[in-house]
């Protein structure tokens, strides 16, 4: 496997929070199974290419993680629409975000942070797993990201992204069940 960048990004309280760090190393842990083969099919459509094309990503091969995944969009010069969105993750979302831009959504500081990864994938064409944990007392949640890019549009260049996610704590399916558990500035 290739080098991929790997943002691991820890909040240990609201008073002793410190700023996210990003590192790359050669093979990160990606803790879910799920994201470790949607990975492995990555590799596999690309193939020798500098991309897979979206035409190659066919729903009944990634059925594993479908209701957890969504196809992003990047609209010139760089926009990111929600153009699907998996059930499961529209659950975790509270809402459907089919449609929308990602910089109409979200706080500041996800919104922030999340198009930084959207950037990152498509400007590198590289795959982008993020872990981001809240440990709140004696609460931990958080989500495994992955995204992969493809080529949509254009061959070669990447202006789609497959974005799966994949909550810490398994027992969180909704929205309801980790949004009453996280103050309001941690949002």
């Amino acid at each position: 496997m290739t080098s991929l960048p790997y943002d691991q990004s820890f909040v240990f309280s609201p008073r002793k929070a410190r700023t996210p760090e990003t590192r790359r190393e050669t093979q990160p842990m990606v803790r879910t199974s799920e994201l470790r083969r949607l990975l492995q099919h990555w590799y596999k459509l690309k193939g020798a290419r500098p991309l897979p094309l979206r035409a190659d990503l066919d729903p009944v091969e990634i059925a594993y993680c479908l209701g957890n995944v969504a196809l992003v969009e990047i609209e010139p010069p760089f926009r990111p629409r929600y153009r699907l969105v998996g059930t499961k993750l529209a659950d975790l979302l509270g809402e459907d975000p089919t449609g929308r831009y990602l910089d109409e959504m979200y706080s500041t500081a996800i919104r922030s942070e999340a198009l930084a990864a959207y950037r990152r994938t498509i400007e590198t064409g590289e795959p982008d797993y993020t872990e981001r944990v809240f440990n709140l007392l004696f609460l931990k949640l958080g989500y495994y990201r992955l995204l992969l890019p493809f080529s949509h549009r254009s061959e070669g260049r990447a202006d789609l992204v497959l974005a799966a996610f994949f909550p810490t704590d398994r027992s969180i399916r909704r929205a309801v069940d980790w949004l009453g558990r996280v103050p309001e500035h941690e949002r």
